[in-house]
């Protein structure tokens, strides 16, 4: 994912008019791989898991290495929810984050984390969103956020 990413944004500098097709790309190659991650998930096939597990986004990694690894709390990324797998649960507050990109702004998408959303607080959770722009422009707040949430719910 991060070598598509590095190839988008040349595109995007180099090619204005390459900019919306990179853009649908960019969308699909997310969703296709959220798709395999459920799926892997359903089939119970744990080595298609862990390998996408470590295909994180680069604002996931980012959450990931910079923040929620550093916290005195257990946090399980890509961990399986009932019929679902979030970003990142911590079990202990029952919070899940998850960490948007662009096609999560679709309609379509909106209506799907709505029910999601929905679906994880009747188990129980607080579900805490972040966007990829709230990563890459206000991480300290992104961070000092999910520690409030913790202190709250844990």
């Amino acid at each position: 994912m991060s070598d598509l990413n590095t190839r988008a944004t040349v595109t995007l500098s180099v090619n204005g008019q390459q900019a919306e097709k990179t853009l649908q790309l960019l969308k699909k190659n997310a969703l296709d791989l959220e798709t395999a991650i459920s799926k892997a998930a359903s089939a119970g096939n744990k080595a298609d898991l862990k390998r996408l597990r470590r295909e994180l986004t680069k604002e996931g990694r980012h959450l990931w290495y910079d923040c929620l690894k550093q916290l005195p709390v257990t946090v399980h990324p890509q961990k399986v929810l009932g019929n679902f797998i979030v970003d990142f649960y911590i079990a202990s507050c029952k919070i899940v984050i998850e960490v948007d990109g662009s096609q999560h702004y679709e309609e379509t998408h909106q209506e799907k984390d709505l029910q999601r959303d929905g679906a994880l607080t009747e188990m129980g959770c607080k579900v805490l969103r972040y966007s990829n722009a709230d990563i890459n422009t206000r991480f300290k707040n992104v961070c000092l956020d999910i520690h409030q949430h913790i202190r709250k719910n844990g």
